[in-house]
């Protein structure tokens, strides 16, 4: 000091870093000077008690190592640290005046893993439950927070309390919260969050169990039973517990038709006397429900209505009178059936196919050049008769429609126009095998 007459030598002085470990882990301390002046550095504890001087082990023990010792350089590592070597270490060079500097070394309290208490048993739906959760060992203190599966679960505040040691600390927290039937089987998790887990997940899990009045549905197999088939009506119930009981009824039928553990109802041959609305009520000790279900045995009643198919033509090919020439054509007369919604459009170059050994429900419609379906060719009588009739779905003007007739052996195949009134048909220029 200038006072003194002393300088101070700033390139004597030595530097060091604070350092923080969890419990358990291994920390290293480096001490560094510019100019040593011919010294040697030494490392204290917080008892100052040296653990090295220069590359000299002063303290008996083993957890502590040497890392690195050069006249510019000490450098020693402390493994297994506990939370009593907590505290400033000081790293001295010993010029004129002697020269220190301080580490301070802190300690993490790993948390231990967290406790949930409070559930006892099955809880009902709607009912009101509170779960407790406690961590100890935490240093500094830890924070607690709960979830119920992804859902985050708003928690009282963590409440913080020192441990005996002095040193590290115990937390706690609680949630209440309503169960509903959707919380049967949910986990509520409570985590701990601490920086000595450095991101892991250290929680704790209850899987609660909810008891809830049953559902039920019924399910039809086949799902649009016919008149002949075997049908059978399965009962679906649900709920914890799961129905014990099933009861079958019919409206209008008394007594009821079945009360059974199965939850069936079978059908053995479908006739329109089964026709009806039945009903099935599901039983457990939390309650009961019941569901219906329309049977119609000659209906889809699973399905929308179907839209009407739109109009119906039978071409009926009148006889040939007894002067008529070989070459004149017969003629087509046309009977409308149906709601008149459009004819099939004449300008189509495709043939329309009648696959006459396949019933009409699995037929299809050709598709015209431009991608939209044109008609059908229904049989109103036989296969091998020439009566057919034609099932319309393009919307067009019902004025002049062209329709590939086949005809029986021995008359000509053609394409005939049906005028609105469908009173006659005269034979087109071009002929469409359609047949």
């Amino acid at each position: 000091l200038p006072s003194s007459g002393l300088s101070l030598n700033l390139s004597c002085q030595p530097w060091t870093s604070d350092e923080t470990v969890v419990a358990g882990g291994t920390v290293v301390l480096k001490c560094q000077v510019k100019d040593h002046e011919d010294s040697s550095l030494q490392w204290s504890n917080p008892a100052q008690q040296t653990l090295y001087f220069g590359e000299k082990r002063a303290l008996r023990d083993n957890r502590i190592q040497l890392v690195r010792s050069t006249p510019h350089e000490l450098s020693i590592s402390i493994s297994n640290v506990a939370l009593a070597d907590e505290g400033e270490y000081t790293c001295s060079i010993f010029t004129m005046p002697v020269r220190t500097a301080k580490s301070l070394v802190t300690v993490l309290g790993i948390p231990q893993k967290p406790i949930i208490t409070g559930y006892k048993s099955s809880l009902r739906e709607k009912e009101t439950t509170t779960l407790n959760c406690q961590s100890s060992g935490s240093k500094p203190a830890a924070q607690l927070t709960w979830r119920k599966g992804d859902q985050e679960l708003h928690g009282e505040p963590t409440r913080v309390q020192e441990d005996p040691n002095g040193k590290t600390f115990t937390v706690s927290s609680s949630v209440t919260f309503q169960v509903s039937r959707e919380d049967d089987g949910a986990d509520i998790v409570c985590s701990v969050n601490h920086e000595s887990l450095k991101g892991a997940d250290r929680s704790t899990s209850q899987r609660i169990e909810v008891l809830y009045t049953p559902t039920a549905k019924i399910r039809p197999d086949p799902p649009h039973p016919r008149e002949g088939q075997k049908l059978l009506l399965h009962c679906e119930g649900r709920g914890n517990p799961v129905p014990q009981q099933y009861l079958w009824e019919k409206e209008g039928s008394v007594p009821p038709l079945k009360m059974t553990q199965e939850s069936a109802l079978i059908f053995p041959f479908l006739n329109k006397s089964d026709s009806g609305t039945y009903g099935c009520t599901a039983t457990s000790n939390m309650g009961s429900y019941k569901a219906y279900y329309t049977l119609n045995v000659n209906g889809e009643p699973s399905r929308p209505p179907r839209p009407s198919p739109g109009i119906l033509l039978a071409c009926l090919p009148t006889p040939r009178s007894a002067t008529s020439s070989p070459e004149s054509s017969p003629r087509c007369a046309w009977r409308a059936r149906g709601p008149a919604v459009g004819v099939w459009s004449p300008g189509s170059r495709s043939a329309l196919e009648c696959a006459r050994r396949k019933p009409p429900a699995e037929w299809r419609a050709p598709v015209s050049p431009s991608g939209a379906p044109d008609a059908i060719l229904l049989p109103l009588l036989s296969p091998g008769s020439n009566n057919y009739c034609l099932c319309v779905e393009r919307p067009q003007s019902l004025a002049r429609a062209g329709v590939g007739v086949p005809l029986s052996r021995g008359l000509r195949q053609g394409r005939y126009s049906g005028d609105q009134q469908g009173t006659r048909g005269v034979p087109a220029t071009s002929w469409l095998q359609t047949g």
